[in-house]
């Protein structure tokens, strides 16, 4: 009979290929109608528009500021803990954030090439950004930063309290990340969904692949 600890070894592994499937083929799913005239990119279209009109100067100071957190925020807190754990001899904790970091900066540049989405465009611009808008940049890369720092800070914190309020504000951050992108008008509702469900898969390939050589490890 295979050890307990194997066995939730083997479901989390099958739990993440399973959830890798779906977000698949999902995106596939979703990149398809974004390139039609489709429901979705008229529903893309009127929600920019709806965004666009309920602007005002107090809430785009608010959200050019998440937006910032979320990029070059997130770079800069991932190479200040990858650097400090560097310092601390923690070779592993600062190649999984590395790598993990600089993939979907990779990952997202090439899917922006595949898909060459243009992104809104409005007459009078609350902002302004170049390249290509399918899958939004920040709304992929926020999840996979903040994402893979709250996985290092989870396997070092055991309180129960001190987890429920990371998962939380990490959730909440992304999730503001990808609002911002919208409401200042460089992406399109679509182009932060496909950035999140991009980032999550590349997120949990990193996870899965950090814990393959070492499914007891308690400190990355």
């Amino acid at each position: 009979m295979a050890r307990p600890d194997r066995r939730r070894v083997f479901a989390g592994w099958l739990a993440a290929l399973i959830t890798i499937i779906i977000g698949l083929w999902v995106f596939t799913k979703l990149a398809e109608a974004v390139g039609t005239d489709s429901t979705l990119v008229r529903l893309d279209t009127e929600l920019a528009n709806a965004l666009y009109e309920m602007a005002t100067p107090l809430s785009t100071s608010v959200f050019t500021i998440i937006t910032v957190v979320g990029s070059p925020g997130g770079f800069i807190l991932v190479a200040l803990v990858a650097a400090g754990a560097a310092a601390r001899r923690r070779w592993r904790t600062a190649l999984l954030l590395t790598a993990t970091y600089a993939g979907a900066e990779g990952l997202n540049a090439l899917l922006k090439l595949v898909f060459q989405r243009p992104r809104p465009v409005f007459l009078n611009p609350i902002a302004t950004a170049t390249h290509y808008s399918f899958p939004s940049g920040h709304a992929m890369v926020s999840l996979v930063a903040y994402g893979m720092l709250a996985y290092v800070l989870l396997r070092a914190v055991r309180r129960r309290l001190a987890r429920i309020l990371i998962i939380f504000a990490t959730v909440l951050l992304v999730v503001l990340v990808g609002l911002s992108r919208m409401y200042l008008g460089l992406h399109y509702f679509s182009d932060v969904i496909g950035g999140y469900l991009a980032g999550m898969m590349w997120l949990i390939v990193c996870i899965v692949a950090a814990n393959a050589g070492s499914p007891s490890y308690n400190k990355p």
